[in-house]
């Protein structure tokens, strides 16, 4: 009898202890529950390890929370609270979302929050009271940023930054405010999960360490600068959709990006060619994809890079490394990389309705010019800017014995070299062309596009 009232004493014990580590998870609906929360559950007076839920249309205050000083999670999604009063003692959450989705009904202060210093995930509505940050004032540590609507990123004391081996994720859905980053990351980020931005006004002034992003979105996008993406040398997955490149901010592009392994445009505007943003070759490893661009003429000058030779990811028709599609201007699309796909892969390469020259019939007759098999690789030569309407550099590290230029017909043409070394093509028609240059018993190709 004895060992019997032990056991069931140990028991107790057991369950008491791990109910009073407040590791449940919580969904208050109710006034009433919110103002007994901590009767009902002293052992979460300081800390809760499970999650609070808020999703009661008859609460309207979290006062009864007050003396928390730390949460694993808490979600407010409900339209009735106007002031996060409840939450004043807390210096931490681990997730913290709040939504409303009656905007007749907003949230109009967050001040409480002004104590808290680290916060792993946040999701904010921004509403016509509160579209700032300024109430986090003791804000260091923020992993995962997510915030829809109009507001500005002020507030923030860049305190975006990696947590253990998390890298920071930032998402910015359907801001028309002017913005940046220039008090988002910490200077210690120099690589990022996930950048997802849609809206309007915005530059990504700010984002000037960083060198990696594994994944860059951007959606619906107007009237932007690419300011502060300069420095960035590589890309896992680079998604343009939606993106309206007739007010662009052109003296930024991705001026050092060296690779990307997945590269996707759909549904862009004002984007004539890709030189507006990319202005050299860059190494493509896996996908590429250009569908249903209004505006797109020109791959250029992607079209000068090597083939994609990593694992087929089917992102679009399955098992394809190539696609371009639906491009009603795009005519220039004839070049390296597309030649040398067809040359290994041909199964895995889909060009249909885009302009003339850019179908397959026309690719593969042509690109056994544009691919000679004798061609020499290993001479470094850099013809710029490429595209040009004007005038072209050619440099080599090796002497050059002569240059023909050479049109889609195969006719040599005219160039005049000036004084200054550089070549006069402003009596060219606008088009593709390609430069033999010989040197001693060897030559090389290069491409041009004449704007």
């Amino acid at each position: 009898m004895k060992q019997i009232i032990t056991l069931v004493f140990l028991k107790v014990l057991i369950i008491f202890t791990l109910h009073s580590q407040c590791e449940d998870d919580y969904i208050l609906t109710t006034q009433g529950q919110v103002d007994s929360f901590l009767i009902y559950n002293p052992e979460c007076s300081s800390e809760v390890k499970g999650t609070i839920g808020i999703a009661g249309d008859d609460i309207s205050n979290i006062s009864g929370l007050l003396g928390i000083t730390r949460i694993q999670g808490i979600g407010i999604t409900q339209n009735n609270i106007k002031s996060l009063h409840g939450l004043d003692s807390v210096t931490f959450i681990n997730n913290l979302t709040i939504y409303h989705d009656d905007f007749k009904k907003e949230l109009e202060n967050a001040t409480a929050l002004q104590n808290v210093d680290s916060i792993e995930v946040l999701l904010f509505h921004f509403n016509d009271h509160i579209q700032d940050f300024k109430f986090l004032e003791s804000i260091s540590y923020i992993n995962k940023l997510v915030v829809f609507n109009n507001g500005y990123l002020e507030g923030l004391n860049n305190c975006i930054q990696s947590y253990k081996s998390k890298l920071p994720e930032v998402y910015i859905f359907q801001n028309d405010f002017d913005n940046s980053f220039m008090e988002t990351f910490h200077p210690s980020v120099d690589s990022i999960e996930q950048l997802y931005v849609s809206g309007e006004n915005f530059s990504f002034e700010g984002t000037e360490n960083i060198k990696h992003i594994e994944y860059l979105s951007l959606v619906a996008l107007e009237n932007f600068s690419l300011k502060g993406l300069q420095n960035l040398k590589s890309i896992l997955y680079l998604w343009i959709k939606l993106v309206d490149f007739k007010i662009l901010d052109r003296d930024y592009l991705f001026n050092e990006l060296e690779r990307v392994n997945i590269i996707e445009f759909f549904e862009n505007e004002g984007l004539d060619s890709i030189s507006k943003i990319i202005d050299r070759p860059i190494e493509i490893t896996n996908y590429i994809n250009f569908s249903d661009n209004a505006d797109l003429q020109s791959l250029s000058p992607l079209l000068d890079a090597d083939a994609p030779m990593g694992e087929a990811l089917a992102l679009g028709s399955a098992d394809n490394k190539i696609e371009i599609a639906n491009n009603p201007d795009l005519d220039l699309c004839s070049g390296k990389l597309i030649c040398r796909a067809l040359e290994l892969y041909p199964d895995s390469v889909l060009i249909e309705n885009n302009k003339d020259l850019c179908n397959l019939e026309y690719l593969l007759e042509n690109c056994d010019a544009i691919l000679p098999s004798d061609e020499i690789e290993r001479i470094d030569i850099v013809v710029y800017p490429n595209p040009s309407s004007s005038y072209v550099t050619i440099a080599s590290d090796q002497i050059i014995d002569y240059i023909g230029w050479y049109n889609l017909d195969g006719r040599e043409v005219d160039v005049t070299k000036s004084q200054n070394g550089t070549y006069d093509i402003t009596g060219l028609a606008s088009g593709i062309y390609y430069l033999r240059m010989d040197f001693g018993d060897e030559f090389a190709i290069r491409r041009l596009v004449k704007l």
